[in-house]
């Protein structure tokens, strides 16, 4: 939840190694831009569709993933309550987590007058229930869009039926 390019790159000027899987823009020279713009702040980013073993090796070398977990994609996902209705869910941030052992840990960024804060949540350790995980995920973001809700925008088919 929040502006995530800031967040990363907020964490990134404290010193740690953040990368992002991404998807790739449609208009390239737009995605070499935001791109080279993630990377300046030290924000790494691995395209989707072939940075997964990338992005998977920051792992092991103990640097944060950064994955936006409330996005319906046309990748492996479930349905799980979101706001009193089933939204399409993925499932990569669990999975992830099942397959290396790291743990997903909630990270929220918020407005607060001319500030921004962060919000750095307990370490969540998954159950190896895919949907109740993703669903306990999902309650995780929806609880900090009903806390910042004049802050939420999005502009994708949320609640699309697969």
């Amino acid at each position: 939840f929040g502006n995530w390019e800031l967040l990363g790159a907020a964490l990134a000027a404290h010193g740690y190694k953040v990368n992002a899987i991404v998807r790739e823009l449609r208009v390239k020279r737009l995605d070499r831009i935001v791109n080279s713009l993630r990377s300046a702040v030290g924000f790494r980013p691995f395209p989707r569709e072939r940075g997964l073993k990338s992005a998977l090796l920051s792992l092991k070398r103990n640097q944060i993933l950064a994955l936006l977990a409330d996005i319906d994609t046309r990748s492996e996902g479930v349905f799980v309550d979101f706001f009193g209705r089933p939204a399409y869910t993925p499932v990569g941030p669990v999975l992830i987590s099942m397959k290396t052992g790291a743990p997903i840990v909630p990270a929220f960024i918020a407005r607060e007058g001319k500030r921004h804060r962060i919000f750095i949540g307990e370490p969540v350790r998954p159950t190896g229930d895919v949907r109740a995980d993703t669903q306990r995920l999902t309650g995780m973001v929806e609880g900090f869009i009903r806390r910042y809700p004049h802050q939420w925008i999005w502009m994708h088919r949320r609640w699309r039926e697969h």
